[in-house]
C-alpha cells in the first residue's frame, strides 16, 4: 500500500478509537503507555502525548490509589502477558487528575514484531456497580424487614415471600410460592370485601386495610396490609407487592379497651357507661307504650371491712360472687351492672308497678341471707346491703334524672339500717339539702369555736375509782343547743372536715389532760378517738402538734395516753397506717379497740400490734341480762382478753345489776351513766376532787 493509503487507514483507526465509549489503550510489557484514545485521556486528565512521552512514560499502576486495585490489575496484567490469556476483572480507577470510577478491564496480549504488548479495553461500570449495590441493599432490606412482603404475578400467584412472612404465618417459602394468598385466609371477610380488593388493585390503585388472617397453626392474627400494583415500561400491571404488619397485639389492646369502656373487668358485668346506654334505650322503648321501668341502686354495708380483715383478693371474690348472685336473682331479661367498688345497679324493664319493684328488692335482700363461702380463708362472709329505687315515668322520664333519683333513694335507705330498700320521693330532695346545709354549718362551727369536749369517767370495778376518762366531741349550736356526735360526725368524715376537727380535739385534750395531771395522782388514763381518715392522712404523727413532746423525743407530756381506734383501722393493710400504729405504740401511746365484737374481728391483730385494751360495745351490755348469747359473748371476750393480758372496758353500763354482773365476769373497767355521763371538763374536775370514797348506790 502507498504511504497515502497507510496514512488514511491510520487516521480511520484513530477516529474509530477516539469515538469509542470505552477507554482503549496499549501498554508495553513494563505497563507503560504506548497509545490511548480520547476517552482514556478524559478519564486520566492527561493527553496521550504526555502519557507516551519518551522522557516521562508513565506506568499505568500509578492511576490506582487503593492497594487492592493495584494488586488486582498487576496480577491480571502478568497473567495476560505471560500466559497469553485474556483476562477480565473489575477494580477502582482513581487518577490524580480525574474522577474516581469503578472500571471493568478486558486485557489481551498481542505480539507485534517480536514485541509483546497488552491491549486494554476499560468500561466505566460505576453506575452499574452502584445500581447493583442498591439492589443488594433493597434485597437485604426486604429480607430483613419486620413486615411481611409477598410478591405475586397479575393472577395473584405468589412468586416471592420474605422471612418475616414465614415467621408471621408459619408457611415456608416452598409451601407459599406457587400458591395464592388464600393460604392465610381466615374466612372472616365477606366475598364483597375481596371483590373490592381486586377491583382496587386491578385499577392500579393502592389497597390499604387491616385483614383478619389465619396462621398455619390455625391461630387468628391481624395484619395491616398494603397492596401496590407494579407496572412495566408500557404501563401494564405485571405484579403486586403486598406488605403487611402484624398488629395483633395492638388490635387486642384496642379490643380490650373497647371491652373496658363498657364492662367491668372483675365481675364481667356491664359498667356505668353501658348501663346508661341500656337505660336510655329502655326508657325510649317504654315511653310510647306507657310501661313502667325501675332502676335499683344498691351497695354493700361496711364492705371495706372485708378488704381490711381478709384482704383484697377475698373482697374481689365476694364481689364476683355478688355479681353472679345478682344476675341469677334479676334474671336474663334484666340488666345488672357494677357502678364502681361495692355499688351495683339493676334495670328492670316493664316492671309493672311499684309493688313488683318492692318484691324484687326484697328478693334481692333475701338472696344475700346466705353467706359467701371463702374456701381460701376458711371463712363465711355475710353481706348486708342498702337499695334505692326510682320508677319511670313517675320519678323521671330521662336517664339522668332517674339515675340521680335512684341514687338519692339509696342514700336515704342507708339511714334506715341494714338490708333496707327505699323508693325515691320528692321530700328526699329537702333532706339532701339539709345535709348540705349541715356541712356548711360545720365549717362555720369550726371557724367560730363551737365544738366542745365532754369527758366520761372510766371506773375500775375492783375499787370503784376513776382511773381514766374518754374525750367525747359535742357541738354547741348557737340555735339548736348541744348536739351529740351521732348527728354530725358522719358529715365531718364524709366532707373531710374530720381532719381539721380531729387535730383541734387532740390539742385540746392534751392541754386539759396536763391540767388534770397536776391535780390527780396517780395520773389518769386519757383516751381519745381517732378516725381512719386521720391515720390515712400523710405525716399524721408529725402534723399533730399536741403529740410533739411525746413523739419528738422530749419525754412524756402527761397528756393523751391512749388512742381508741375501730377494728377497721387495725385490720387495714395500708402501710402508712401500720407504720403509724407501730410508731405510736413504740412511743408509749396505748392502743384500744373501740366497739369490739361488732366488726370483722381477728385475733391476729391483737398480738401483732400489742393492743392494750378492748372495749365491749354497749349493744352487748344492754342485752346481756336478758339474752344468753350476748352474755356468753361478753364472757368469751373477757376471757380471751385476759388470756392475752389485755384490759377490758365495758361501755354503756346503765344499771347497778349490769355493773355487778360484769364484776362477776371479771371485767376490769366500765363506762356509763351508772356512774356518770359525759360531762364538761370543769364538772369532771369537781368529780375528780371528790372521787375518794365514791361508790355505787345499793352496794
Amino acid at each position: 500500500m502507498s504511504p497515502e493509503s497507510d496514512r488514511f487507514y491510520l487516521d480511520l483507526l484513530r477516529a474509530y478509537l477516539d469515538s469509542a465509549d470505552d477507554a482503549i489503550f496499549v501498554l508495553c510489557d513494563e505497563q507503560k503507555f504506548l497509545l490511548c484514545n480520547r476517552r482514556m485521556e478524559q478519564w486520566l486528565g492527561e493527553t496521550e502525548a504526555s502519557l507516551t512521552c519518551h522522557n516521562r512514560r508513565l506506568p499505568f499502576a500509578r492511576f490506582f490509589r487503593e492497594p487492592a486495585s493495584t494488586e488486582r490489575f498487576m496480577l491480571n496484567f502478568n497473567v495476560t502477558l505471560q500466559a497469553a490469556q485474556p483476562t477480565r476483572f473489575e477494580c477502582t480507577l482513581e487518577p490524580p487528575q480525574g474522577e474516581r470510577r469503578h472500571v471493568e478491564f478486558a486485557l489481551n496480549m498481542v505480539d507485534v514484531e517480536s514485541a509483546q504488548m497488552v491491549i486494554v479495553v476499560a468500561r466505566d461500570v460505576t453506575h452499574q456497580q452502584q445500581n447493583q449495590a442498591m439492589l443488594r441493599k433493597l434485597s437485604s432490606a426486604v429480607e430483613q424487614t419486620a413486615d411481611s412482603v409477598v410478591i405475586t404475578n397479575r393472577e395473584g400467584v405468589i412468586e416471592y415471600v420474605n422471612p418475616a412472612f414465614v415467621a408471621t404465618t408459619g408457611f415456608s417459602p416452598e409451601e407459599a410460592i406457587g400458591k395464592t394468598p388464600r393460604i392465610v385466609k381466615s374466612g372472616q371477610h365477606s366475598a364483597a370485601f375481596y371483590e373490592q380488593l381486586w377491583f382496587t388493585i386491578l385499577n392500579g390503585e393502592v389497597f390499604r386495610e387491616v385483614l383478619t388472617n389465619r396462621r398455619r397453626d390455625g391461630e387468628i392474627y391481624y395484619e395491616e396490609k398494603t397492596i401496590t400494583p407494579l407496572r412495566d415500561a408500557n404501563g401494564e400491571i405485571t405484579h403486586f407487592v403486598s406488605t403487611g404488619k402484624d398488629v395483633t397485639a395492638r388490635v387486642r389492646v384496642e379490643e380490650r379497651l373497647d371491652y373496658l369502656a363498657y364492662y367491668d373487668p372483675l365481675t364481667a358485668l356491664p359498667n356505668r357507661n353501658l348501663f346508661q346506654e341500656r337505660l336510655t334505650h329502655a326508657l325510649d322503648q317504654a315511653r310510647p307504650h306507657h310501661r313502667q321501668t325501675a332502676v335499683v341502686f344498691l351497695d354493700l354495708d361496711n364492705f371495706r371491712s372485708v378488704n381490711d380483715s381478709l384482704g383484697h383478693e377475698a373482697g374481689d371474690a365476694v364481689l364476683q360472687g355478688m355479681a353472679a348472685r345478682l344476675q341469677a336473682c334479676a334474671g336474663p331479661e334484666n340488666s345488672v351492672a357494677r357502678m364502681g367498688n361495692d355499688e351495683f345497679a339493676i334495670l328492670f324493664e316493664d316492671i309493672g308497678d311499684a309493688i313488683r319493684a318492692a318484691q324484687q328488692a326484697q328478693r334481692l335482700i333475701e338472696a344475700f341471707a346466705e353467706p359467701f363461702r371463702l374456701d381460701d380463708h376458711d371463712a363465711d362472709v355475710f353481706v348486708s346491703m342498702h337499695l334505692g329505687i326510682a320508677m319511670a315515668p313517675v320519678d323521671g322520664d330521662e336517664a339522668d334524672r332517674l339515675w340521680k333519683n335512684a341514687d338519692t333513694a339509696l342514700h336515704h335507705a342507708k339511714s334506715l339500717g341494714r338490708n333496707r330498700f327505699h323508693f325515691y320521693s320528692a321530700d328526699m330532695t329537702d333532706r339532701i339539702r339539709e345535709h348540705l346545709a349541715l356541712r356548711t354549718e360545720l365549717v362555720r362551727a369550726l371557724e367560730h369555736n363551737e365544738f366542745r369536749l365532754h369527758y366520761q369517767p372510766i371506773v375500775a370495778l375492783q375499787n370503784n375509782e376513776i382511773v381514766g376518762v374518754e374525750a367525747l366531741l359535742r357541738w354547741q349550736h348557737p340555735e339548736r343547743g348541744l348536739i351529740g356526735p351521732d348527728v354530725f360526725i358522719p358529715v365531718l368524715e364524709e366532707s373531710g372536715l374530720i381532719l381539721r376537727v380531729g387535730e383541734w380535739v387532740l390539742g385540746e385534750v392534751c392541754r386539759q389532760a396536763q391540767l388534770w395531771h397536776r391535780l390527780v395522782s396517780p395520773p389518769l388514763r386519757v383516751t381519745v378517738n381517732v378516725s381512719v381518715q386521720q391515720f390515712v392522712a400523710p405525716d399524721f404523727i408529725r402534723s399533730v402538734g399536741c403529740l410533739g413532746c411525746v413523739l419528738g423525743g422530749q419525754g412524756q407530756c402527761n397528756g393523751i395516753t391512749e388512742f381508741e381506734i375501730t377494728e377497721s383501722v387495725f385490720m387495714h393493710n395500708d402501710p402508712v397506717i401500720l407504720e403509724t400504729l407501730r410508731t405510736l405504740r413504740n412511743k408509749g401511746i396505748r392502743l384500744s379497740i373501740d366497739d369490739f365484737g361488732t366488726g370483722y374481728s381477728s385475733l391476729s391483730y391483737l398480738t401483732r400490734f400489742e393492743v392494750d385494751t378492748v372495749k365491749i360495745d354497749r349493744s352487748f351490755v344492754r342485752d346481756m341480762l336478758t339474752n344468753r348469747q350476748a352474755a356468753a359473748l361478753i364472757e368469751a371476750i373477757i376471757a380471751m382478753a385476759h388470756a392475752l393480758n389485755l384490759t377490758v372496758v365495758a361501755e354503756g353500763v346503765e344499771t347497778v345489776p349490769e355493773c355487778n354482773y360484769l364484776r362477776g365476769l371479771g371485767c376490769d373497767m366500765i363506762q356509763g351513766h351508772v356512774f356518770s355521763p359525759a360531762v364538761p371538763p370543769q364538772v369532771l374536775t369537781e368529780i375528780l376532787k371528790a372521787r375518794k370514797g365514791i361508790g355505787f348506790a345499793g352496794q
